[in-house]
């Protein structure tokens, strides 16, 4: 049988139309599982190209049975299932190598009713597999349910009649075995629906996942306005990190006033120690959960003192692989434990605890997203548990008075105590309180390998209830997705939609008197694009320096967009603008405390004075303008006293390489 257009044409167009598919369920992030069919597309255009060359039948019938078991071993290896499938790949494989050489080396064909029994064989383990396979995680279950209606079907469907007709006739060589490519064809077609519906259900979550974290900060408000109760701020806690994982349980351990050991203060669900413990406390619940009450953990023992003592958290997806949690391996015992999540809860480098979330039942596992997510609840709480405690140590002293060293020591968390390095960006900023608590808050950070992310905000009113809203918007803002650090490139929403998701967040749970003008943009530190969004605050200053060879001094542009303060109206849409940085250029953030600064005469800084500092300092880098725009302002103000907070954020684009 010789090549042919009709033979080769369907064939590479099933495969092609089969790649495509399978190119765009990886580009938009599809399980791995689409690999499956994708492989055997490949493997049998090479097989039907290979027998236009070598013609034997044993070539044929046998590569069916290793597309059938291609499936099988697929679903084995997930389910950890894998004894049965190899013993019988094993003979498969004896099998075609025999049959190949009865075929080739002494012309020996393979009979039609051995390839019936084997082929059989294949499919009834398969089939087997397939409908005994069973699984907690939801997502895998779909993909194994979409995998067997398709596959098992459709290759029994087309065997049959390639049984019927003959490996050997036109017809099959025809239109048979280009059918059974597109079996494999309808398996990606499945996977790119789910997975394009699968967007759909990520918003969602998204959206829920919000909600329950407005929902956490209502109850800790409340909590806090009405009596200041550690111990109920701890329960919300550990309660809605076990809510918005799906854990079975979790766990808040505090650490001890000398720093040497953790002990349990919050428990919800059915938490299991994650460490060795007696039979006999095993024998009854309520026992169990008394002795882990009970029990405290010495610093870098188990894995919660691990976590403690490093600062750093722990994924456990797979718990019957990790030795760390040997103790926990038996499905049967109560102290079984499946998969486990543990976040250091940390405040300027000081360890205050660890939040810990398990899962209970066999192959039913935590997620990236949710490792993800309780890393960011960890940090809002965090702050919550760091302003509940030293409130509670000034109640013990009885130094009320203090409350707004409490306020201002949350502002110290919030701002940057160090320089933060950023590939691509030289950074340089300065905040001067007028007061020991001021209503400034700002932040620069790199969110994914190519993109920063800059906010500037001036927060109305003082105290704890201002200092509470700026912990709302750090948190609101890293609680939009793709805005934790190490998120996918291109995954960051636009800034203006930040800005609206903040702006609900304060609007539906502050007081109307807690407001804030902010301004948010972000920076591709490859190419120099940068998208800016502002909410009532002072114009983005962009400093734009002069090419090679000219002299002048350079020249300043302004970016600007309307829209009032977030925590004023939820209704509000906000607008994004966007421009390009060249090497050199700088972006400037301030407040209206360095613009409207007074001297003795009553005369203000202004934002011409502003900007004839920046052009004179410009060309020696953004440390430069920093420490220009504060000798101006320390010269200009004398001994005036001022009125207002004083803050400057002053970025220089220094593109970095795509692979650094």
């Amino acid at each position: 049988m010789g090549p042919s257009l009709w033979y080769v044409a369907p064939r590479i167009a099933v495969l092609i139309a089969g790649l495509l598919t399978y190119r765009v369920l990886r580009g938009v992030g599809a399980e791995r599982s689409a690999a499956v069919p994708a492989i055997a597309l490949c493997f049998l255009l090479f097989r039907d190209l290979l027998s236009l060359f070598i013609p034997y039948q044993a070539l044929l019938v046998l590569s069916d049975i290793f597309v059938l078991l291609l499936y099988l071993y697929w679903l084995e290896k997930v389910l950890e299932r894998r004894e049965a499938g190899r013993v019988f790949l094993a003979l498969v494989v004896v099998l075609s190598v025999g049959a190949a050489i009865l075929d080739v080396r002494f012309g020996v064909p393979f009979p039609r009713l051995s390839y019936a029994v084997a082929f059989a064989a294949a499919f009834v383990l398969a089939g087997t597999t397939f409908f005994d396979a069973t699984t907690d995680d939801v997502e895998l279950s779909r993909t194994i349910t979409d995998t067997r209606d398709v596959v098992l079907l459709g290759t029994l469907y087309t065997q049959v009649l390639i049984f019927i007709f003959g490996h050997a006739s036109q017809l099959t060589h025809a239109i048979l075995y280009p059918a059974s490519y597109v079996v494999h064809v309808a398996v990606l077609l499945l996977y790119f629906r789910r997975s394009y519906v699968a967007g759909f259900e990520a918003a969602k979550r998204a959206e829920e996942e919000k909600e329950r974290l407005y929902g956490f900060m209502r109850r800790v408000e409340s909590a806090i306005s009405t009596q200041i109760d550690l111990d109920r701020i701890l329960k919300y806690i550990v309660e809605d990190a076990v809510g918005e994982t799906g854990a079975n349980g979790g766990a808040v351990f505090l650490v001890s006033d000398d720093n040497s050991e953790l002990q349990l203060r919050a428990l919800h669900g059915t938490f299991p120690p994650p460490y060795p413990v007696s039979p006999v406390v095993k024998e009854r619940a309520s026992r169990l959960e008394n002795y882990v009450r009970s029990t405290p953990i010495r610093m870098g023992a188990t894995v919660i003192g691990m976590t403690a003592y490093s600062a750093l958290p722990t994924f456990i997806p797979d718990a019957d692989q990790d030795p760390r949690l040997h103790a926990n391996h038996d499905p049967e015992d109560s102290c079984y434990i499946s998969s486990l999540i543990a976040v250091p809860l940390t405040i300027s480098g000081k360890v205050l605890g660890v939040v810990a979330i398990v899962r209970t039942r066999r192959l039913r596992r935590f997620t990236e997203r949710d490792f993800r997510h309780l890393q960011t609840f960890a940090d809002y709480a965090a702050l919550t548990i760091d302003m509940t405690l030293a409130y509670l140590e000034l109640l013990e002293k009885k130094e009320i008075e203090s409350e707004l060293n409490i306020a201002a020591g949350i502002q110290r968390k919030l701002l940057p105590d160090s320089p933060t390095a950023i590939t691509g960006l030289v950074c340089a900023a300065f905040s001067n309180p007028v007061r020991e608590v001021g209503g400034d808050y700002y932040e620069y950070s790199q969110i994914d390998k190519q993109t920063a992310r800059l906010m500037i905000c001036d927060v109305a009113g003082k105290g704890i209830p201002a200092a509470l809203v700026m912990v709302m918007i750090n948190t609101l803002m890293d609680s939009q997705p793709g805005s934790q650090p190490g998120s996918q490139p291109g995954s960051q929403p636009d800034p203006a939609l930040t800005l609206r998701a903040v702006n609900i967040g304060i609007t539906r749970r502050t007081a109307a008197e807690h407001y804030a003008t902010a301004a948010l943009c972000h920076i591709n530190l490859v190419s120099g694009g940068l998208t800016y969004a502002n909410a009532a605050h002072h114009p983005l200053m962009v400093y734009r320096k002069p090419g090679e060879g000219n002299s002048a001094p350079g020249r300043v542009e302004y970016l600007d967009t309307e829209g009032l303060p977030v925590g004023v109206n939820a209704d509000v849409e906000y607008e994004s603008i966007t421009t390009r940085l060249t090497p050199g250029d700088m972006v400037l953030l301030y407040t209206d405390g360095i613009t409207e600064a007074l001297n003795p005469a009553g005369e203000q800084f202004g934002a011409e004075r502003l900007v004839a500092t920046v052009l004179e300092s410009a060309h020696q880098g953004a440390e430069a303008v920093r420490q220009a725009v504060c000798r101006e302002l320390e010269r200009f103000v004398a001994s005036r006293k001022q009125h207002d907070d004083q803050t400057l954020l002053v970025l220089e684009f220094v593109p970095k390489s795509d692979d650094t």
